[in-house]
């Protein structure tokens, strides 16, 4: 809800003929305090950024791990819109906390710009990294010290200043002074978008069409499934029953196999008289056998391991009295594919 900046001349005509009545029967006591309170409208404001100032912007806000400041060139596209096409850096110093200005260099930064830039520079941003978005006392005065020194627009000037404050999590919150229409909009009554192209595409579209398809897994009841992800060249993977997890038999990552002392053809217990198929004719990182490799990589005795259907790319089905339910997909010896040589 947009709130007024300045008084017109039918609010003044309208505060002195209540200001009359009141004070007309009111006792003073030795001082009055009156407060005057203006009623808010329904407008609502939109800043565009264009692609580039867009990416420029929020790098500086990722590159940098103390505040940073810039100003933006705008125009204005509407009533209620606003578009920020370059992001401009002046010359400051920066700290965790602070961004500062010395005035000659500034100055001299500001007066160097082109007639066409310099009277586009209506916006001012600046980072709180990984703080709140709310303006400080020092923004605040910032913001007063820099509007009052904005005129009133007069023979079709047209008078605004877009104020900026956003983090590394790309929460933000800003303030519009606009002279031109009277209009001082907050942070609840102003929208950011991106926009792509001339058919109005933008962030927030391409934001609404991810969430259609990109959705959040819910659970219900019991769940019976299998996760698992790869880490560095290692992997985790279990099972949830019943809401409770269950960790799987440690498996040796297949880049490891042979270059460890536990997953050695000699860490693998052995028994009866090691006999076993071989793997289609070659070995299996460093094995004879696939019964010695399932052995050392699951650790267990050669003698346990059953294997079944052989080809010339390895072994296609396994099974072990160890784990004899060969239908659970949480066994190790549940029907994969291999292509070891």
């Amino acid at each position: 809800m947009a709130k007024k900046i300045y008084m017109t001349d039918a609010d003044v005509e309208n505060i002195v003929g209540e200001l009359r009545s009141t004070l007309s029967g009111m006792k003073c006591y030795g001082a009055i305090d009156i407060k005057r309170t203006f009623k808010t409208d329904d407008r609502f404001a939109l800043i565009y950024f264009t692609p580039s100032a867009w990416a420029k912007m929020v790098t500086l806000v990722a590159r940098y791990n103390t505040e940073v400041q810039w100003h933006g060139c705008v125009r204005r596209v509407s009533e209620f819109e606003f578009e920020i096409y370059d992001i401009l850096v002046p010359p400051h110093e920066v700290t965790g906390t602070t961004v500062t200005s010395d005035y000659k260099p500034y100055g001299e930064w500001l007066n160097g710009l082109d007639d066409e830039t310099f009277n586009s520079v209506k916006f001012h941003g600046h980072s709180h990294v990984d703080m709140s978005v709310s303006p400080s006392g020092t923004d605040e005065k910032y913001r007063l010290d820099l509007v009052t020194q904005l005129p009133k627009p007069v023979n079709g000037m047209d008078v605004f200043y877009i104020f900026l404050i956003i983090n590394k999590r790309h929460e933000w919150s800003a303030e519009i002074y606009d002279f031109t229409h009277n209009a001082l909009y907050s942070t609840a009554d102003i929208a950011i978008d991106t926009i792509f192209d001339e058919d109005g595409n933008g962030l927030e579209n391409f934001m609404a069409e991810a969430k259609k398809v990109a959705v959040s897994r819910t659970y219900t009841g019991t769940y019976y499934g299998n996760h698992g992800s790869s880490y560095g060249g290692s992997s985790y993977g279990g099972s949830y029953k019943g809401g409770t997890y269950e960790q799987p038999k440690t498996v040796t990552p297949v880049s490891q196999v042979g270059n460890s002392k536990a997953a050695s053809p000699s860490a693998a217990k052995k028994k009866g008289k090691g006999k076993g198929k071989k793997n289609g004719g070659g070995k299996c990182c460093g094995y004879d056998t696939w019964e010695e490799y399932y052995a050392a990589v699951y650790g267990v005795d050669e003698d346990d391991v059953e294997l079944t259907d052989t080809d010339d790319e390895g072994v296609v089905a396994t099974t072990s009295e160890i784990d004899d339910d060969e239908n659970d997909p949480t066994s190790p010896f549940y029907v994969r594919e291999w292509g070891c040589t």
